[in-house]
């Protein structure tokens, strides 16, 4: 399981939109997004958050 899956689950099983997500961690949407579909990578400092 990729990073982005990981995120996507733990996301999914806390009810919470990539939207809520994104304002939680400081982080846009956006790349969010690409994130869980594997189209970017966090860096060690946004996996910290």
């Amino acid at each position: 399981m990729s990073i982005g899956e990981k995120i996507k689950k733990s996301r999914n099983e806390k009810s919470l939109s990539l939207r809520e997500l994104a304002v939680k961690v400081d982080l846009s949407a956006s790349f969010l997004s690409q994130i869980e579909q594997g189209k970017a990578s966090p860096s060690i400092e946004n996996l910290k958050k």
